[in-house]
């Protein structure tokens, strides 16, 4: 009996034994577990905080694209620039934006091919400084001046290489507006110098316009006004008679001094008589409003 007893004690030993060990293993590979887990959540935790945190680009905020009706109004030049701004006053920046970016079409066109535009069997008549595109072209130009003076866009908008580009096209009001364009988003030496280098080949109304809108920038250095003044002597000694008499009727508007017109009137012998007479007429007007003491002898 008593061995009996004994056996069966020492199976209950062993086998608590076994199932002391077992339990002990079990707690150990739940521990293990339960780490792991943590670990691998840490892990996705950081690789989410990390996709957070990666950078991207600054929310640039674009600008709405233009009703059709807008796009509409602005190819129609029978609408004014007055118009056109009062109809899309709530959307000035959309409005300048849609004609900026047509005015590139239309510049780049015109200088490509005149926009595809030719003469018709049907019209005699053609001016390929003059068609239709010209005529949209300047149209959208004015009512972005329109805008401007107005403040009622970024002039940062302004694309200066754009302007730059449409004083190639060989229509004075298209070059007035793009210069005038040009020069109301400022321009340093550099700058200056190229647009006062281009005035020259624009065409005569333009030229000559085209120094009365530098006249003043030149004054912000005696580097500039010098070179202003050259130029200005330049044009009076043009082969481009009326070139030279266009920029004579502008001298008055140059906020010269008596020395500047005197130096100017001295540039004007080789001048046909007429055009010397017309030339020589204009000066006086200038020189008399600052006391300027002109002699007109040629040798």
């Amino acid at each position: 009996m008593r061995k009996k007893l004994l056996i069966v004690w020492v199976i209950f030993i062993a086998g608590l034994f076994a199932w002391t060990n077992l339990r002990r293993q079990n707690i150990e590979n739940e521990k293990l577990q339960q780490a792991t887990s943590s670990v691998d959540s840490h892990k996705d935790q950081e690789e989410s905080s990390n996709d957070n945190n990666i950078a991207v680009p600054f929310p640039v905020k674009s600008i709405e694209p233009a009703p059709s009706q807008m796009v509409e109004d602005i190819k129609n030049v029978s609408v004014s620039p007055e118009a056109l701004i009062a109809k899309w006053k709530d959307q000035p920046t959309v409005l300048a934006n849609s004609l900026i970016e047509d005015s590139k079409r239309l510049s780049e066109c015109l200088l490509k091919d005149l926009c595809g535009e030719e003469p018709s069997p049907d019209s005699p008549y053609f001016d390929k400084n003059n068609t239709p595109s010209h005529s949209l072209l300047e149209h959208e130009l004015t009512t972005l001046a329109f805008l401007q003076e107005s403040n009622s866009f970024n002039e940062e908008l302004l694309p200066k290489s754009d302007l730059e580009q449409m004083l190639d096209i060989q229509n004075e009001s298209i070059q007035r507006m793009a210069l005038e364009l040009r020069l109301s988003a400022g321009i340093d030496d550099q700058a200056f110098n190229e647009l006062l280098n281009k005035t020259p080949s624009l065409l005569p109304q333009a030229s000559a316009n085209s120094l009365v809108m530098l006249s003043k920038e030149s004054k912000e250095s005696q580097g500039r006004r010098d070179q202003f003044i050259k130029t200005a002597e330049n044009l009076l000694r043009s082969n481009d008679q009326i070139k030279a008499v266009e920029m004579s009727k502008r001298v008055q508007y140059f906020d010269a001094d008596k020395a500047e017109i005197e130096r100017l009137s001295k540039s004007t012998c080789q001048l046909a008589p007429q055009n010397k007479k017309a030339a020589q007429y204009h000066l006086s007007i200038a020189g008399e409003a600052v006391g300027a003491n002109l002699n007109f002898s040629c040798p």
